[in-house]
């Protein structure tokens, strides 16, 4: 979270459904594990098939997720969330690939 100040996560995570119910300490050990990251257009954030080791959370931008399983487009923006379904699951697999349209998460 370098670069954003602390009141600001926090501002920011409690408008994002996963994480409003939880309390106020749960908030900030989540939020000293946070880092900032930034995609151009275009590029791969994660790639289907491959270990899923994070959970993102999209401050601003666009993100398309094609979903091998299917073969449709799915896309997350702001206050949205991916990555999730990949920790969940059994094989800790990735169900699509990501790509961004200048994403922040």
């Amino acid at each position: 979270t370098a670069g954003v100040c602390f009141a600001q996560v926090m501002d920011y995570l409690q408008h994002v459904s996963v994480f409003q119910k939880f309390s106020d300490a749960r908030m900030e050990q989540l939020i000293a594990k946070m880092t900032e990251r930034r995609y151009e257009n275009g590029a791969t954030i994660m790639t289907a098939g491959t270990e899923a080791k994070t959970f993102f959370m999209i401050r601003s931008g666009e993100v398309k997720m094609h979903m091998v399983d299917t073969d449709r487009i799915l896309t997350r923006v702001e206050g949205e969330y991916f990555g999730e379904i990949g920790l969940l699951a059994e094989d800790h697999k990735c169900a699509f690939t990501a790509t961004a349209e200048t994403v922040r998460t």
